[in-house]
């Protein structure tokens, strides 16, 4: 925190009030009590980005024995959703440079003075840093992805078909399960209103996110001598998501400063412009029919978009800070102002609310919990969608690949061990993802799933059925000895595929 004086247009900076670094930060806040924040900063961007580097590095060089593909899969999945929350001192600072830039200009023209919150280069650097990790997630997911083979199938089909008309297996028919549970193998499809109410749902979360962004989330109010100091628009003052990044520039003595606006684009497109990108991906999938590679395209935008997604973060982080921003705040001031107490007390105590040198008072408004609701929908409308897709384009490589003649396969085989598609028919080495030799993901011989799984998916089906949103069938005429995906190799098209059909 620095404080810049202006006499006659010439501006000198005063030596630094406050000096913050993610440590001293750390401590200044558990010293003064305030624990919820200082463990949050300290876990989300003080620990956090360290482990998630390692975490990476180990699903690097993991062996196969230790960590399978779906294991890997749902690794990545989460390294890549979970990183975004480094993200956290970012917002608390980009908060403090709008809410903390204070102007006080009562011997205008002569002069006045300004106190800005200046990001350094540590600020930049680290950030830096958290988007460098989070693009390496994406990275080793692309490489898995391209290790599995996936990426030598997106060709195969070309029918356009949505994610909404898609027909789900509840349970593969040739896996027995180890407790007969009474759930049989059945195709699920979504009605039509079933597919209304997904859309609806999309809908009202792209509204809550654009009204929720445009109103005011939080506000605050400075009291004590600093009420007399500060203009009347200072004094108190209401920020939305919105507001907040027009104002960040305004804070800096440099409005047009290089790291300033980098700091603003960065902000906008974390907290508002991924979040919508991923609204509009999750429509798209439901709603539009697509070839697989365009499905899989789309769908890959929206995996970053939702990774890169931290509106759910800056809501954490609002909330966080306002609710300890007052203690905090006092602890910060501390004494400095002691010299000032006989005057309050005296001389200007009828100017005053409260006899103080400096407090402020912090409200959450309803604009926070719009977006916390716009965040909710978004989460579990877009959990759903993103598995169902994912599940539908893996069904759809499957059976493309059990439909492909045997004479190209021969070809492709002969082009000679490294080449990709064969992957998908050599038997499997055993290195870690570095190895870059990884090939179940697309066969038939999966790896077993958890026995539970099925049942908790039967009893999920029954209530959505209960409400009209999805219809239920038995595959007519499915031999249940008969492999679901076809025989490595075989031309014969797959048993659940024709029913299906029929």
């Amino acid at each position: 925190m620095t404080a810049y004086l202006t006499i006659l247009d010439q501006t000198e900076k005063l030596p630094d009030l406050f000096k913050f670094t993610l440590k001293s930060s750390i401590q200044e806040m558990w010293n003064a009590g305030v624990y919820p924040l200082s463990i949050l900063i300290a876990a989300a961007s003080g620990g956090w980005p360290y482990l998630k580097l390692a975490l990476c590095m180990v699903v690097w060089l993991l062996p196969r024995k230790h960590l399978d593909l779906q294991g890997r899969n749902r690794f990545l999945n989460i390294l890549e959703q979970t990183g975004k929350w480094s993200l956290i001192d970012t917002y608390v600072l980009v908060m403090m440079c709008v809410s903390f830039h204070f102007q006080l200009n009562q011997f205008v023209p002569v002069g006045g003075a300004d106190v800005v919150v200046e990001p350094g280069w540590g600020f930049y650097g680290f950030l830096l840093a958290t988007m460098i990790s989070m693009s390496l997630s994406h990275f080793m997911t692309y490489y898995h992805r391209l290790a599995t083979g996936q990426y030598g199938l997106l060709d195969a089909d070309t029918r356009r078909m949505a994610l909404r008309s898609h027909k789900f297996l509840t349970r593969d028919p040739t896996k027995k399960p180890k407790n007969d549970d009474g759930y049989e193998p059945r195709v699920v499809t979504c009605t039509p209103s079933g597919q209304m109410c997904v859309v609806f749902m999309l809908f009202v979360a792209l509204v809550l996110l654009i009204v929720g962004a445009l109103a005011t989330s939080f506000s605050f109010h400075f009291m004590g001598a600093i009420d007399i100091a500060l203009p009347q628009e200072q004094v108190k003052a209401d920020y939305s998501l919105i507001s907040l990044g027009v104002k960040l520039p305004t804070t800096q003595i440099n409005e047009n400063g290089v790291g300033i606006r980098i700091l603003q684009i960065v902000f906008y497109l974390f907290a508002f412009a991924f979040p919508v990108l991923q609204l509009v991906c999750l429509f798209i999938l439901w709603q539009i029919p697509l070839t697989l590679r365009h499905q899989f395209v789309v769908f890959v935008i929206m995996e970053i978009s939702s990774a890169w997604n931290s509106l759910d973060v800056f809501i954490v982080s609002v909330i966080a800070a306002l609710v300890e921003i007052r203690q905090f705040a006092a602890f910060i001031v501390g004494s400095k102002c002691d010299f000032l107490q006989p005057i309050l007390d005296k001389d200007i105590d009828y100017l005053l609310d409260e006899k103080k040198c400096f407090d402020v008072e912090t409200v959450l408004l309803e604009g926070c919990w719009l977006l916390f609701a716009s965040v909710f929908l978004c989460y579990s409308v877009g959990f759903v969608i993103s598995h169902m897709c994912e599940h539908a384009m893996l069904a759809r490589m499957k059976q493309s690949k059990s439909t492909k003649s045997s004479n190209k396969i021969e070809d492709e085989e002969s082009q000679g061990p490294h080449h990709r598609l064969s992957l998908l028919h050599n038997a499997s080495p055993t290195g870690g993802l570095s190895s870059g030799i990884i090939s179940d993901a697309i066969r038939p011989g999966t790896p077993k799933s958890n026995s539970r799984r099925p049942r908790k998916v039967s009893m999920l089906v029954d209530v959505l059925r209960d409400m009209s949103l999805v219809t239920v069938q038995e595959p007519p005429g499915l031999d249940l000895g008969e492999p679901l995906l076809g025989n490595n190799g075989s031309d014969e098209e797959p048993a659940a595929m024709r029913a299906i059909v029929k």
